[in-house]
């Protein structure tokens, strides 16, 4: 469980500019850690990348690839995946509605604020009704 957030943590990282539309392609946002990760540019002092690297693999370029192959499945999933609008778009009722919030956190991967911020509604109510 543990390890699944943590992998789910370094996706959103990389993935964070692509889903605010900032950019098309990870790579392009120039103050991602994905670059220096890939090995696509060298990582400021700051940044200890090794870390991260260890989780894909002990060998690095075995580990930058496994880490650009994980990152573009996870793009491609997130491209595939459902928007809001279109979960809710038809719902007439609360039972309805609260079966497409079911559906967007956990078959689309949706997160309580998004659900709440699509529908305006609080988050509190978005996670009682994930929880009925």
């Amino acid at each position: 469980e543990k390890e699944r957030h943590l992998y789910n943590a370094i996706s959103y990282i990389a993935l964070n500019p692509v889903k605010a539309g900032l950019v098309s392609d990870p790579g392009q946002w120039r103050w991602s850690s994905y670059r220096a990760i890939s090995g696509f540019t060298p990582p400021p002092v700051f940044l200890d990348i090794s870390y991260t690297l260890s989780l894909f693999s002990d060998d690095i370029e075995t580990a930058r690839q496994a880490y650009i192959h994980f990152i573009a499945e996870r793009l491609a999933n997130q491209e595939e995946r459902i928007t809001l609008q279109a979960l809710f778009q038809g719902v007439e009722n609360k039972h309805e509605r609260n079966r497409a919030i079911r559906r967007a956190r956990y078959k689309h991967g949706y997160t309580a604020c998004e659900i709440a911020a699509c529908l305006r509604l609080n988050r509190s109510t978005v996670n009682r009704a994930m929880r009925k």
